[in-house]
């Protein structure tokens, strides 16, 4: 109960624990997508607010530069990291940091309608290295703007005394950038870390319903797969959908701002000139009528203008998307009369922009990961899965009716007859069977290991007998552990310095789960459970329940199987991503992709439990074909015998003949092995009777051995039969079931017949 108490626990922890990571993606996502909006702006036509500006870093005078500290580089701004080399336990190495100071002065962002003032003060740069010196154990980095450095800036503007200023402290729909490497690449950054909070929270998710899971002891693999998919696409649609909300109120916020500063912009720069404007675009003075504006007025009238039509038109392209335009129903935007000029300006600027795309190494990690990790998924996950759904496919049977072939049966360990308990080397505990080993711990810390070094094994066949002793009819069969799956609730582990011993008995009445083949004995036509000279049959031996054991081989199944619906989705994300689609509907197309993921899943789980179904009764059918081979040396000897003392008994000579002829048949079909069996049990039944009447063939040494030969492989293909047809009615069931009759009849699994 109380491991259980704590999967719940760590189930809900990780649930918050994903739900956080996936919150700080989303939010990254929408920093991003704010910079998409946010158009650039020519520094002449600034207006107070966010602005997205690409030009060059100077200094305001000659004198306000400050030095670097290693290289006394006279510069704008640095960064200066100090870091110490480190090792750990292991002997790996790596940087520690020490310091990290930033400092700078403010400086004049210039492109080619003028400059602008900058002040970075406090705000860390995107910058590539500018100088690293190592001295020891110590590593010393410098990272500047240099005069002539070509930045790219994302802050706030703000208007003083002297004109305008752009800051980086200041709240807003904006993330404070200054990057050397430009907004396509900061972009991209941008995406890429989202993508990886998104996805890390997808797993953390994924976990979550694993342990909690575990906590309920659900091991149905459809209730697993539901669970789980149906809690990441409620995860994705709901941040989705906020997402979506909330760009559609950032965006249209902003844009009235905008507009509102556009216009008082304007209206100044029309107002200098002496020229009125009652603020209604409709009326705003034409290029002609603005003739009279100086060369400057008029390049900041026009990039004011351009700059609220691009903002305005980025707005409406996200408005008019799915399922944005669902939270924009109520939404008014300004009216910018846009003349047929401006348009055909506006499209040749929409035309060039670039949408945020992941670099081609970036989608490589999420699709190489995710290819991966989907592979991991439906191969080995499907591997462990199978084994469990086996065991539900295969019904346990009463000891007194185990049919020949693959079977489960529960009951009571029980010393045989004629022999003697074992002693557990390691605790002296009297048992049927024991596993013993010694180990030894080489290595030290994350390298150590226990490495085996004796084992002593002792596989004693044992009984299995009903568990409740008054049942004297209930049967019992034999069973005989070599080369099996031993499952135990508990292990006896002793550790006396570097070595650990352990023990793992069966002890006598021992309620054992047990999964196997039932095979015919050597020697004696009765069943017993061993294992098969074929691996593909498993061999499960447990004192643990049915479901218990259903629940521990599961385990690495249903983990499996999250690792690959999580790979799939980062499969999808890496691809959408590398296209450019981050808006809100690639996301809410990918909450689907777990619905897919699972129906394929189940699809291939039924299909392969149709395929172990019918593959069951062929090869019980084989085996029985494989013992009627075996009259291949009996019935000729039989009929050399028969000759020799009933050659008047023309009529059983010929019913000898045609059986030996009948086994000459390559392929046998259920009613071919029904006939044959029946002839050959009157072939019995008249031989016994002929026996009584002939002495001599009654003596014949050669002649009872041949007898009893017989009767021997009637009893063994009599119990062969028993299994092809409950096989056959197991496959001929479950073949007509919902929804494996769907794929029964796509893919061609017919009705079987029984042998009459």
């Amino acid at each position: 109960m109380g491991k259980r108490i704590l999967f719940v626990a760590l189930g809900l922890a990780s649930l918050a624990f994903g739900y956080w990571l996936m919150t700080l993606g989303f939010q990254s996502l929408t920093q991003f997508r704010q910079v998409e909006r946010l158009p650039q702006i020519p520094v002449a036509a600034v207006l107070p607010g966010e602005v997205n500006l690409d030009g060059t870093a100077w200094p305001v005078t000659s004198e306000q530069l400050i030095a670097a500290p290693d290289t006394q580089t006279p510069t704008l701004y640095y960064r200066y990291l100090v870091e110490r080399e480190v090792r750990d336990s292991e002997g790996r190495t790596s940087w520690s940091t020490v310091s990290n100071r930033v400092y700078s002065v403010p400086f004049l962002l210039q492109d080619a309608s003028g400059r602008i003032l900058v002040d970075a003060a406090g705000h860390s740069a995107s910058l590539p290295l500018s100088h690293r010196v190592r001295v020891g154990d110590m590593r010393y980095s410098e990272y500047r703007i240099d005069p002539g450095q070509s930045l790219f800036l994302l802050g706030y503007a703000q208007e003083t005394a002297a004109g305008m200023k752009v800051v980086f402290n200041v709240p807003g729909s904006y993330t404070p950038f200054i990057s050397a490497f430009g907004e396509s690449h900061e972009r991209s950054q941008i995406a890429f870390y989202s993508l990886l909070q998104i996805i890390a929270g997808l797993g953390a998710a994924a976990l979550a319903v694993y342990l909690l899971c575990l906590a309920l002891q659900i091991h149905k693999t459809v209730v697993f797969l539901g669970f789980m998919s149906m809690t990441i696409m409620l995860l994705l649609v709901y941040q989705g959908l906020n997402m979506a909300r909330d760009d559609v109120q950032d965006a249209v916020d902003r844009l009235h701002r905008v507009v509102h500063q556009g216009q008082i912009a304007i209206a100044e720069a029309l107002e200098e000139a002496g020229l009125g404007w009652s603020g209604q675009w409709q009326e705003l003075p034409s290029l002609e009528q603005m003739a009279t504006l100086s060369a400057a007025q008029q390049e900041r009238v026009q990039g004011v203008r351009q700059y609220l039509l691009l903002s305005a038109e980025r707005t409406e392209r996200l408005l008019t998307n799915w399922p944005e335009r669902l939270f924009a129903l109520d939404v008014a935007l300004p009216a910018l009369a846009i003349t047929d000029a401006e348009q055909v300006a506006l499209q040749q600027v929409s035309s060039a922009f670039e949408s945020t795309r992941l670099k081609t190494w970036q989608a490589a990690v999420f699709v190489g990961f995710g290819a991966l990790a989907l592979w991991l998924g439906l191969v080995y996950g499907f591997k462990f899965v199978k084994l469990k759904r086996l065991i539900e496919n295969i019904p346990t049977s009463p000891l007194n009716g185990v049919a020949y072939g693959l079977s489960e049966v529960v009951g009571k360990a029980a010393l045989p007859e004629n022999q003697s308990l074992l002693a557990g080397p390691l605790t002296e505990r009297p048992c049927l069977t024991y596993l013993y080993q010694v180990q030894e711990r080489r290595g030290s810390g994350k390298n150590a290991k226990w490495v085996t070094i004796k084992t002593d094994n002792q596989w004693q066949p044992f009984n299995l007998v009903h568990e409740d002793s008054t049942h004297t009819s209930a049967g019992s069969i034999e069973i005989v552990p070599q080369h099996s799956d031993l499952i135990l609730r508990e292990s006896e582990v002793r550790t006396e310095g570097k070595l650990r011993y352990t023990e793992r008995v069966i002890e006598p009445d021992t309620t054992m789960y047990v999964l196997g083949p039932a095979l015919v004995a050597p020697e004696r036509a009765e069943l017993h459970v061993r294992a098969s000279d074929h691996d593909e049959d498993p061999f499960i031996i447990s004192d643990l329940t049915e479901r218990e054991v259903m629940l521990y081989k599961v385990r690495r199944g249903f983990i499996l199987l999250a690792v690959g619906m999580v790979g799939g989705l980062a499969m999808a994300l890496g691809l959408a991503g590398q296209t450019g689609s981050f808006g809100v509907l690639p996301w809410l197309l990918c909450a689907g992709i777990p619905l897919l993921y699972q129906l394929l899943a189940l699809s291939v789980l039924m299909y392969n439990d149709l395929v172990f179904l019918r593959q069951r009764c062929f090869k019980a059918l084989a085996n029985i074909e494989v013992a009627l081979k075996k009259r291949s040396d009996l019935i000729p000897r039989l009929e050399q015998i028969a000759k020799a003392y009933l050659q008047h008994e023309e009529q059983l000579l010929s019913v000898i003949t045609t059986l030996r002829q009948q086994l000459d048949k390559r392929d046998w079909t259920a009613a071919d092995s029904s006939h044959y069996l029946h002839t050959e049990r009157q072939l019995h039944e008249t031989l016994a009777v002929r026996m009584e009447a002939y002495p001599d063939l009654k003596a014949d040494e050669t002649m009872r051995h041949l007898m009893s030969s017989l009767t021997q492989m009637e009893d063994e293909v009599s119990l062969m039969r028993i299994g092809h047809t409950l096989a056959v009615e197991r496959y001929n069931t479950r073949r007509l079931q919902l929804p494996e009759v769907v794929l029964a009849l796509l893919f061609g699994f017919r009705r079987l017949p029984t042998m009459p």
